[in-house]
């Protein structure tokens, strides 16, 4: 399970004297899910962070761990898909903790459901969360980075945007894929202002939301089995931790990515590079090889 108190902690001054805004920061109790850990890395690296998330319990959470270590948070309730509120919201933030130079739409929910038991009401789900409320916040922020010699927006989306995953998640596919190039035509129409925009998709990320829901569906008693068997299906052999998440957001938000924009960086273990059927046979071989 990941903590807060993960061995891939890692501190430095990339981000020092920015502010930065993480949405869908918060997570079950003190779990640490990719929002809540990308918020956390943020701060480690020196930014102000500002915890946003539809439960102001789980979002002070965010803030609560920040200030523990030293860093300088603000906890944020708000649906991300309400313009007028997340633009109140924002330059609120702005007026706190100074220009905001740092934005992660990280609020996202996958259900499965294919083309025929998708309802309309799932659909609107699926894209509102996972699309509109990245355009929301992207479209609220642009103004107040503006006043920034430098700003970069970081979408979290999902190799499923890439590629039929292997089973039926199509509007949070869709969503997800159409992410994409929101953030390419977000970096093409500021790339003069100097507001960079880029996406990161993770593959098989080990999270709380994930565990849970797959001991709901099967059991407790199968979950680090079933977890395993996950990880196998991964090139490297294990799944992404929210940390590698985290960092790669960090560097895409930082000064070292100066020249970064428009584009899509995969942290999957190598997954998107292989030819699925013919990797699925060699893995069930060695793994009876190794039986």
């Amino acid at each position: 399970m990941t903590t807060i108190n993960s061995p891939e902690i890692w501190r430095g001054v990339l981000l020092k004297g920015k502010t930065a805004i993480v949405t869908g920061a918060g997570a079950e109790g003190v779990s640490v899910g990719i929002g809540r850990a990308i918020a956390l890395q943020l701060a480690r690296q020196g930014a102000r962070v500002a915890a946003f998330d539809k439960s102001m319990a789980a979002a002070q959470v965010t803030v609560d761990m920040i200030t523990a270590e030293g860093g300088t948070a603000l906890a944020i309730e708000g649906d991300a898909t309400d313009q007028a509120k997340v633009r109140s919201q924002f330059r609120e933030t702005h007026d706190q903790l100074g220009p905001i130079e740092i934005l992660v739409n990280s609020v996202g929910q996958g259900s499965p459901g294919g083309l025929l038991d998708t309802s309309h009401d799932e659909w609107k789900v699926g894209i509102d969360r996972n699309l509109t409320s990245a355009f929301t916040c992207s479209q609220a922020v642009v103004p107040l980075m503006q006043e920034s010699p430098g700003a970069s927006i970081v979408h979290v989306g999902s190799i499923f945007g890439l590629r039929y995953p292997g089973s039926n998640f199509l509007a949070y596919s869709v969503a997800k894929a159409a992410m994409i190039h929101l953030s390419k035509c977000i970096a093409l129409e500021f790339a003069q202002q100097n507001i960079r925009s880029n996406v990161v998709l993770p593959g098989a990320v080990d999270t709380p939301a994930i565990r849970n829901r797959i001991a709901a569906q099967w059991g407790a008693e199968k979950l680090d089995h079933i977890m395993a068997a996950r990880g196998h299906q991964v090139p490297r052999g294990v799944s992404a931790t929210v940390w590698d998440v985290a960092s790669t957001v960090c560097f895409l938000a930082s000064p070292l990515a100066r020249h970064i924009t428009g584009t899509e960086l995969i942290i999957d273990g190598g997954a998107t590079a292989i030819t699925v059927p013919a990797y699925s046979v060699a893995v069930e071989i060695k793994k009876q090889v190794d039986i």
